[in-house]
């Protein structure tokens, strides 16, 4: 490929599991993202996998890498909610299984403590975005 040239689409095989999409997954945190690297395989059963790689940055400047798999498995009685992006947040979380397990890796000495931290989420979502509830797995 010679510089300049345009850059070929490859289509992308439907995998046994699902198809893979790259996708720009909404986040609310009081991190701020500072580039992300989001992937999601989209099941024929209504799960999602999830793999997320968001860089971020903190209030005070400092720079985390964080990453997570994850699943949301949605019966077909709220796949069509969940797919209306404006409606989405109305759904009862009760009704759908969304869980993540986050980890962190960083160079700044006062985030540190999250090195070697796995933590375990409850996704939900909300107006514009989706929440999650993260605990540390002792």
């Amino acid at each position: 490929m010679t510089a300049g040239a345009p850059r070929r689409r490859r289509k992308v095989p439907r995998a046994r599991r699902g198809c893979p999409v790259r996708a720009r997954l909404p986040h609310r945190t009081p991190l701020r993202p500072r580039r992300r690297g989001d992937r999601a395989l989209f099941g024929p059963d209504g799960t999602m996998t999830l793999d997320v790689r968001p860089a971020l940055r903190t209030d005070d400047g400092a720079l985390l890498h964080m990453s997570y798999g994850g699943r949301l498995v949605t019966p077909p009685a709220v796949r069509d909610a969940l797919g209306a992006p404006a409606a989405r947040h109305r759904v009862d979380p009760a009704g759908h299984y969304f869980r993540t397990n986050p980890l962190f890796e960083t160079g700044a000495e006062r985030y540190a403590r999250l090195d070697g931290t796995v933590g375990i989420g409850s996704g939900r979502f909300v107006e514009g975005g989706v929440a999650y509830r993260v605990s540390q797995v002792l």
